[in-house]
């Protein structure tokens, strides 16, 4: 079910939906991206990375001396590097891939 129709769902039941989940149901992404928007999105998209790697580090640092799992952070390194590449490249993209690589997990300590 895609995020309009769950909101539209949810208050046609009476259901309170945040303002902010009813602006992210109704964004719908552009045909076609400028090249200043696409050099603003690799900016975005290099900032999360450092940011991943921010927080990898942290844990890293921070956590006890048993074995880390910092797995996850380099699938996330992989998935923003190819995003990054296809935006460059002019490759196509998908939005829901933009999107995941913009969110920052945050620290888990």
């Amino acid at each position: 079910m895609n995020k309009a129709v769950r909101a539209s769902d949810e208050l046609s039941q009476g259901i309170a939906v945040p303002q902010n989940k009813i602006d992210d149901a109704l964004w719908s992404p552009p045909r076609h991206l400028s090249p200043v928007w696409r050099a603003q999105l690799i900016q975005e998209l290099e900032a999360a990375r450092q940011q991943d790697e921010q927080n990898e580090q942290y844990m890293l640092n921070w956590a006890s001396a048993g074995v880390l799992d910092t797995g996850k952070f380099d699938t996330r390194e992989q998935e923003v590097d190819a995003v990054i590449r296809n935006l460059e490249t002019g490759a196509p993209v998908q939005w829901y891939e933009v999107r995941q690589a913009l969110v920052v997990e945050q620290d888990p300590y």
